[in-house]
């Protein structure tokens, strides 16, 4: 279990830093959006969003780019002062299992993941069983009108359709096999001008390959389900995919056509309900206050020119490349703090420690006859505090890194100097983990 915790502790720390950043990206975007977006389309705001995703998928690690051009100084490992190993006896520090309060929120943040992946997996799962045993359309007008929008659209990929009870309103499912969902009635209800509206809308998401990028936007809420900001942003985000998706209808049709689009949304919200929300189904209807922003968007709806394309696109690069910048800030101070530490050679004494903290031994360890290493590398701070402690190597590996750097966060030490003037100095430290027998301890004290 030891090995376990300390992989989840640090994969979960390495997260918490990471998603300070995407939280100041997603501060930004909001920001971006309410001073300059009012006059931009509605694409403009959807790609801000696939901004932050790329973000999310592919963090930026700017300390490590500053290192790649000499920004910052790497210390060399043999240039490293070495303090002398710390021995720690089982018979003396072998604790039970114990839950600190790290330790209880990594666990916590893993069962929040287990469970909130499991329960979207089934509900997907038991949503799959239902409509794949439903029969497609075999009405040769409707697909007809279906393939007719499809060139419209210029989307080849086959697609079928099902008329379900298990949908309130159209929508599309699955992102390799693709189907159209049709509610019961609508057939009756719609003529084919609506229709054709309706198939093109999910057409769109189609050709924009919105389904893909929904399981995406559901895999990254599993993992930062503890963020709020991530999941307002998300809802956004899917707010703006519906009225992109109706730009790109729009710019289709002709523009005497747009007021007619409208009423058929509007006609929707009246006589069908919003679906269930799925990352495998992305629909036609959001929630009523959400419906008026796009019913206003479509009826002001207007054509940019290239020269405003231009200008939105330029836009929305310069801000990417901002919101990158500054949400990678936290990563650039924490590579640049070892700046004004010194190594061996550059101090005239040497840090010592004032006062140690015995780490706990590793109760399953202990039990197992486990022996071990641990090897840290921390700042000596000029306070005497021991910083940013991270574990070098360890044998066996990740048994006892936890109980180290635990207890060598709370050691004291006299500070390195240079002519008199305390200073922050890097160090390693090994600790060693043995199993004494009681006896041999209390003969040699």
């Amino acid at each position: 279990m030891e090995p376990l915790f300390s992989g989840l502790q640090t994969l979960f720390i390495g997260l918490l830093n990471y998603t300070i950043g995407v939280s100041i990206m997603i501060c930004l975007i909001f920001m971006f959006r309410f001073v300059i977006g009012k006059k931009l389309p509605a694409w403009w705001h959807y790609s801000l969003w696939l901004i932050l995703l790329i973000r999310m998928l592919i963090p930026l690690e700017f300390e490590r780019l500053s290192n790649l051009f000499n920004f910052v100084p790497v210390l060399a490992e043999s240039s490293l002062f070495e303090l002398s190993a710390i021995t720690i006896n089982a018979s003396s520090t072998v604790q039970g299992w114990d839950l600190p309060v790290e330790k209880s929120l990594v666990l916590l943040w893993f069962i929040g993941v287990i469970v909130l992946g499991i329960y979207i997996f089934f509900k997907n799962l038991n949503f799959w069983i239902m409509i794949k045993e439903k029969p497609l359309l075999t009405d040769k007008r409707v697909l007809d009108l279906l393939e007719d929008c499809k060139r419209r659209m210029k989307i080849n990929t086959v697609l079928g359709i099902i008329i379900t009870d298990r949908v309130k309103s159209p929508a599309l499912f699955g992102y390799i096999r693709p189907r159209l969902l049709l509610p019961e009635g609508i057939l009756q209800t719609l003529n084919d001008a609506e229709l054709a509206y309706v198939f093109m809308h999910e057409l769109g998401h189609l050709k924009r390959h919105d389904i893909g990028i929904s399981w995406l936007l559901t895999l990254l809420q599993i993992i930062h389900w503890f963020n709020p900001l991530v999941w307002l942003a998300f809802y956004q985000m899917r707010v703006d995919q519906e009225s992109a998706c109706d730009a790109s209808v729009l710019s289709r049709i002709k523009h005497n056509q747009c007021i007619d689009y409208a009423n058929t949304i509007i006609g929707f919200l009246e006589r069908f309900c919003r679906n269930r929300q799925l990352p495998a189904l992305v629909g036609i209807l959001e929630n009523k206050t959400q419906i008026k922003r796009r019913i206003a968007m479509i009826t002001y709806y207007k054509r940019f020119s290239r020269k405003m394309t231009f200008v939105a696109f330029a836009l929305l690069i310069s801000i990417g490349f901002i919101s990158y910048t500054i949400s990678g800030c936290a990563g650039v101070k924490q590579a640049q703090t070892e700046k004004g530490v010194y190594k061996l050679g550059e101090v005239d004494t040497m840090p010592n420690v004032l006062h140690a903290v015995m780490p706990r031994y590793p109760f399953e360890a202990a039990q197992r006859g486990i022996k071990g290493k641990v090897l840290v590398r921390l700042v000596v701070t000029k306070e005497g505090i021991a910083k940013e402690p991270i574990v070098v190597e360890s044998s066996p590996e990740g048994i006892f890194d936890e109980a180290a750097l635990e207890a060598v966060k709370q050691y004291e030490f006299n500070p390195g100097t240079i002519g008199g003037e305390a200073v922050d100095c890097i160090v390693k430290m090994p600790i060693i983990f043995e199993l004494r027998p009681k006896q041999e301890e209390t003969s040699n004290p």
